[in-house]
């Protein structure tokens, strides 16, 4: 009897005891970082303190297009954090938006761009501001903070990437060519965006002289570009009209002759009250000629071309002077010819 009950308080003493199981608050808030790493994020912001204390990026679900950073070991991977909505922009990009230039481009801006906007961000956030423009000015969604936000991190992206090549070597031509190209088609990318926006001319004409000065680097540097016929190291105006005297063969003639009179008449009051430089005077005559070869869609379009050329050939100093609100000639002519 005394060994039984022995025997009994021996085994209630061996038996494990039930731990007591604490209410657990999972974190549907937390933050992306600690999401990652598989670990309860206390959710104090700016910065919880899990980041605080490894020194890491701390990026909230709702903060978008961020760099969310985490740490394995000696490892760093860095992701961006898109959104859902930026996903739609980059569909529009590629199915409805990307520039028509440089002609028969098109290949290269639904292959190449976008393998070289993983490696660039700036280029990145130029395509997504180009697929929210379009969306912008096609539908009926307002997406104007969208494309300033995405636009804004493509021009400063631009602008670093000037600094930084001032004062490194450049031994590493390969990684130079892409980064050239990616500041070209970012380049192309802003000036669609541009006018899609309805922008101020100047504005345009500033991103039309860049995708002229970042194909001219290429060249010089002796680089190829996807964006380059054939993908090959040049790009002239040759190549353009060769293409576009067959696309304008089959051109409808112009039905509206009141409007290209009315511009015309425009034109010569343009020319009686302004003193032209030699640039304006060349720019007024193109778009002179551009209606008297209205009906030859070939040749006025050449036309078009030459004032292009005429506005990315001035020196900076000439073109900031045309670009300057206060140059009635300037204004006057583009007016006219709008």
């Amino acid at each position: 009897m005394y060994g039984s009950t022995s025997t009994t308080s021996s085994s209630s003493e061996l038996a494990p005891r039930k731990r007591a199981i604490k209410a657990h608050r999972k974190s549907r808030r937390g933050c992306f970082t600690c999401k990652g790493r598989k670990v309860k994020c206390c959710e104090s912001r700016p910065q919880c303190t899990n980041c605080l204390k490894t020194g890491l990026t701390c990026v909230y679900p709702d903060e978008e297009a961020k760099v969310i950073s985490t740490k394995i070991g000696k490892i760093q991977y860095q992701s961006r954090g898109f959104s859902l909505r930026d996903m739609r922009f980059f569909h529009d990009f590629m199915t409805a938006s990307f520039p028509h230039l440089p002609l028969n481009g098109e290949h290269a801006w639904k292959n190449d761009i976008p393998i070289f906007a993983q490696e660039h961000d700036f280029l990145m956030h130029a395509i997504l501001a180009l697929g929210a423009s379009h969306l912008h000015a096609r539908t009926n969604l307002d997406l104007k903070k969208a494309v300033e936000r995405h636009r804004a991190v493509a021009m400063r992206g631009l602008t670093d990437i000037h600094c930084e090549d001032a004062g490194q070597s450049r031994t590493d031509n390969d990684h130079r060519m892409t980064k050239l190209n990616a500041q070209l088609a970012t380049a192309y990318a802003l000036t669609f965006c541009s006018s899609y926006m309805g922008d101020s001319l100047s504005l345009l004409l500033v991103l039309v002289r860049s995708c002229a000065s970042f194909s001219m680097q290429i060249m010089n540097s002796g680089f190829s570009s996807p964006l380059f016929p054939g993908g090959g190291r040049t790009i002239s105006s040759d190549d353009h009209a060769k293409v576009m005297r067959e696309r304008l063969s089959d051109a409808p003639p112009l039905t509206n002759v009141s409007r290209v009179e009315s511009t015309k008449a425009s034109l010569d009051k343009v020319a009686s009250v302004c003193t032209f430089t030699s640039t304006e005077l060349a720019i007024w005559t193109h778009m002179s000629q551009i209606l008297e070869k209205i009906n030859n869609p070939f040749e006025s379009y050449c036309h078009l071309i030459a004032i292009y050329d005429a506005f990315t050939r001035m020196s900076a100093a000439d073109f900031a002077r045309f670009a300057d609100i206060s140059n009635f000639s300037s204004s006057s002519n583009c007016h006219s010819g709008g």
